[in-house]
């Protein structure tokens, strides 16, 4: 059985699914992470979810990073 992917889901799907980029109340969570990395924190929520044994989670972490740094270069890239 092939493990579902994250675009397997639908846009209203993926702004909807986890928690986003935790649970965190404070300033820095909810102005910077949110505002940075909520789609791509929503997407490793769903890897991390979806399961799998240490492989799979570590892959889920490095693309994790990967949207990171992707996020912040395409923000970068309007202000500039």
């Amino acid at each position: 059985m092939l493990k579902q992917n994250w675009s397997d889901l639908t846009p209203r799907q993926q702004a909807r699914y986890g928690n986003g980029c935790g649970t965190g109340k404070g300033l820095f969570n909810k102005l910077i992470l949110e505002l940075l990395f909520n789609a791509d924190c929503r997407q490793h929520d769903f890897y991390y979810r979806r399961g799998g044994d240490f492989v799979d989670k570590m892959e889920a972490d490095i693309l994790f990073y990967g949207h990171m740094l992707k996020s912040v270069n395409n923000k970068r890239d309007r202000f500039y």
